[in-house]
């Protein structure tokens, strides 16, 4: 059986093996929207987000799942 956490962390372990620049990986919660009042976290940073889109009936206890993955890259810029 598939967790969704253990597709999480094949994600944030690819991301980190290849994109070295990237600092933090997370779930996306829409930190982006509320940065006083979440955690601090690094920059450059990507938040994955799951979205099931459909399922269907395989069998008993097992369903096909047409899984919808958003990838938020979120970076600041220094404007001075």
């Amino acid at each position: 059986m598939v967790y969704w956490s253990e597709i999480y962390k094949e994600i944030a372990e690819r991301i980190a093996a290849n994109l070295p620049a990237i600092r933090w990986v997370d779930l996306w919660h829409e930190q982006v929207n509320y940065l006083t009042e979440e955690l601090p976290f690094p920059t450059p940073a990507v938040f994955i987000a799951f979205y099931t889109r459909g399922t269907e009936d395989a069998g008993e206890w097992v369903q096909n799942c047409n899984v919808q993955i958003d990838m938020y890259l979120f970076y600041e810029t220094d404007l001075s």
